[in-house]
């Protein structure tokens, strides 16, 4: 059975393969090199602050990749709201006119109760898409 390796245990590993020492790494970031061995083999914390510089060390852009999730998350938010547009476009269409406006009246209707007469513009929106 394999070993799960921790963070530091990765991270390591990435030096390791990336060619740069522990004791560079540890010049790179202004701390002892047995700091960084500490660390690197889960026996020590180091701060968030050198956690990213030893990041950057081995050209990890944490941002970056915070970056790129952020927008996955965004375009699979974009994703189902279109997907759920496309929905209820079609079950929209599948009503008869007469069958519309009467979802139309409710959906007014509720909305105006719930929300106020700020919902009227939302509805006055909805009216004219069907």
């Amino acid at each position: 059975m394999r070993k799960t390796l921790s963070l530091a245990e990765k991270i390591a590993l990435l030096a390791k393969h990336s060619g740069v020492s522990q004791a560079a790494i540890a010049d790179e970031v202004g701390v002892p090199a047995s700091h960084v061995n500490h660390f690197f083999r889960g026996k020590g914390d180091v701060r968030s602050e050198l956690f990213i510089e030893i990041l950057k060390t081995l050209n990890i852009d944490v941002e970056a990749i915070i970056n790129k999730e952020v927008a996955r998350l965004n375009n699979l938010d974009l994703e189902e709201k279109k997907s759920a547009g496309d929905t209820f476009e079609r079950l929209v269409k599948s009503f008869d006119k007469t069958e519309r406006e009467a979802i139309v009246e409710y959906i007014d209707g509720f909305a105006v109760a719930h929300l106020g007469t700020k919902a009227k513009k939302q509805t006055k929106i909805l009216k004219e898409l069907i």
